[in-house]
């Protein structure tokens, strides 16, 4: 009877599970090797590229548009930590702190990449 007490007061942690889903999924597609192929078709880069000038080349396509994307994921970080702060959180001015860390990180690499 206690062990059945015991089990029942466990508290799922969901967060954990779904970064075990999501391991499972990177593994399953890094094992697949279809990420790689996919990412290599559509940034363009011939089969002729070999070694170090594969990685470049595939380093350069793929740099406009994730900073891009992270250029778009920071005003909505910066939203969310200014309603945070209003509801109150306590990590909220760090998150706001570490976007605009990160925008003025993304000018520094947009022009030095350019």
């Amino acid at each position: 009877m206690e062990a059945i007490q015991k089990v029942k007061s466990i508290e799922i942690r969901w967060e954990l599970v779904l970064l075990g889903f999501a391991l499972a999924a990177a593994c399953a597609l890094a094992l697949s090797g279809i990420g790689s192929e996919l990412l290599r078709q559509s940034a363009g880069i011939p089969d002729s590229a070999e070694g170090f000038g594969r990685i470049k080349q595939m380093a350069k396509a793929i740099q406009t548009p994730a900073l891009f994307t992270a250029g778009c994921m920071i005003p909505l970080v910066i939203i969310g930590g200014a309603l945070a702060l209003m509801f109150g959180g306590r990590q909220a001015g760090t998150w706001i702190a570490r976007a605009v860390g990160a925008m003025f990180l993304l000018a520094v690499v947009g022009g030095l990449a350019t």
